[in-house]
Parts: structure tokens; C-alpha cells; sequence
């Protein structure tokens, strides 16, 4: 494999790492980047790879959260640094992470068929900034959040998630909607997504892995090569989701809101300019 496709390789891990946290679509960058670097053709298996990488990273960065709330959720008792990880709240991921599973089952065929395009990612792109710019309006209100979630708060939060199954539309980002929109604090819904993440990302990825074949892949690239972009994409990916949260608030929204935007005309010119 040439120096040129090892660094396009490098290129597509360190944006699938810097934006998979982000609540900005990392699907649409990776769709607008294969398509710029010409690698439609190991796209899917490449984006696998990678989304595997960002899924380990994620699950390392909330191992501790991850230890507390099956701790709590099979003694029942309360940790006192993180009260709302119970029980309670496992049983409402589950119950968060249902709508998707429904929507991804029956809409899975229809969306790769007809809904991986320019035009629907630039759409749900600008809907994603819609929901962020909303989010942001809320956050100025001021309003009194709580941590508490409730079942329909976990129920409204699991339909927005469903949503994220059109490409472009962010999946952290229609979750943190679905959380600000029922009250619920942002630190707290943060969390609740990336729990919901883990979930998703891995019953997804599982369902790929079936459906995919990597003789291609592999076949492209050395393994050595596709190794140390696997690495690459989960340091970028462990270092984004920290500084996801320690930079996050109502001003940093409204940064991801006018970005997604942005990402979201540049789809649709492209879109005009491919017609």
C-alpha cells in the first residue's frame, strides 16, 4: 500500500474519531470524505472498522460510570457521586434503546436503498442543527433540570434516538433533544446517550459485521496498516469524548448547531453541482 492511501486511511480515522462524540454526524463525514479520498469502494467495511474503534474508546472512557450503574443496578444502592446511575436507570436505557432497535429491523433496507444520498444527508444535517439551535434556546432559559428520568422521558428520548437512523441526523444530538426537551440536566443526558451509544453502536455493528465481507478491505489495505489506523481512530475518539465533556454547555451547542449548518449547505451544493 502507497504512503498516499496509508494517510488517506490516517485522514478517515482521525474524523471518525474527532466527530463520532460529537453531536455533528460523524456518518456524514465519513460519506463526504470516502468520497473525496475515492474509497466508496471499502467504505462500508472501513467505517465498521472504524466505528469499532470509536465504540471501545467510549466504553473505556465510561468504564467507571459503566462499573457504578451494574454495582447499583445489582446491589440497589445508591453510589453518592452519581445518584441517578440505579437500577432505575439501566431499566430505562433498556427502555430508551427499544425504538431503535424496532426502526432499525424494519427500516434498515429501505434507508440503504433510498436514503444514502446527498440530498438526505444535507436535510438531516440542517434538521440536526435545528434541534441543537432548539437545544440552546431551551438552555437559555434557564430553566429548573432535573436528573431524574422517567419512563416516558426514557420512552420520548428512545424516539428521537430512531430518528438518528437517516444519515445525517446525529444520534447524540436528536438524543440530547429528546433529554433537554423532556428536562432532564444536560451532564445527565449526556450520559444517558452515550449509555444508549453503547448499545446501539454495538447492535449495529454486530448486524454489519454479519452482513459485510472484509476479503475486500484487506485486500486494500495491508493489516498492519488497517491496525495502526484502528489505534489512531481510538486515541482521537478517546480524546474527543473528554474534551466533549469538559468543554460542553449551552454556548458550545450553539457552536455545533451553526457547524452542523455549514456541513449541511456544503451537502446540498453538492448535491446541485452532482445534478
Amino acid at each position: 500500500m502507497s504512503l498516499i492511501e496509508f494517510i488517506k486511511l490516517c485522514l478517515l480515522g482521525i474524523v471518525q474519531g474527532v466527530t463520532e462524540p460529537l453531536p455533528i454526524s460523524s456518518s456524514a463525514h465519513m460519506l463526504l470524505l470516502t468520497n473525496i479520498l475515492n474509497l466508496n469502494n471499502s467504505s462500508i467495511s472501513l467505517e465498521i472498522l472504524l466505528n469499532f474503534a470509536s465504540t471501545i474508546a467510549i466504553f473505556c472512557f465510561f468504564s467507571k460510570k459503566i462499573f457504578i450503574l451494574v454495582k447499583a443496578s445489582i446491589t440497589n444502592k445508591e453510589n453518592k457521586n452519581y445518584p441517578y446511575l440505579n437500577r432505575s436507570f439501566l431499566f430505562k436505557i433498556l427502555i430508551a434503546s427499544i425504538p431503535i432497535i424496532i426502526t432499525g429491523f424494519l427500516f434498515k433496507d429501505f434507508v440503504n436503498k433510498y436514503l444514502l444520498s446527498t440530498i438526505t444527508i444535507s436535510i438531516s444535517l440542517l434538521a440536526t442543527s435545528l434541534m441543537l439551535y432548539i437545544i440552546y434556546l431551551m438552555l437559555l432559559k434557564k430553566k429548573i433540570f432535573t436528573e431524574e428520568i422517567t419512563i416516558i422521558d426514557s420512552l420520548v428520548i428512545g424516539l428521537y434516538q430512531s430518528l438518528a437512523i437517516i444519515p445525517g441526523v446525529s444520534r447524540s444530538g436528536s438524543v440530547l433533544f429528546g433529554g433537554i426537551k423532556q428536562n432532564t440536566k444536560l451532564k445527565v443526558t449526556m450520559d444517558f446517550s452515550f449509555f444508549l451509544y453503547l448499545i446501539a453502536s454495538i447492535g449495529s455493528l454486530t448486524l454489519s459485521i454479519i452482513d459485510s465481507d472484509f476479503t475486500n478491505l484487506i485486500n486494500s489495505f495491508n493489516i498492519s496498516s488497517l491496525i495502526i489506523v484502528f489505534l489512531l481512530t481510538f486515541v482521537i475518539s478517546y480524546i474527543s469524548i473528554i474534551l466533549f465533556y469538559k468543554i460542553i454547555n449551552k454556548r458550545t451547542i450553539l457552536v455545533f448547531s451553526f457547524y452542523a449548518f455549514t456541513l449541511g449547505i456544503i451537502f446540498l451544493i453538492l448535491n446541485i453541482f452532482k445534478h
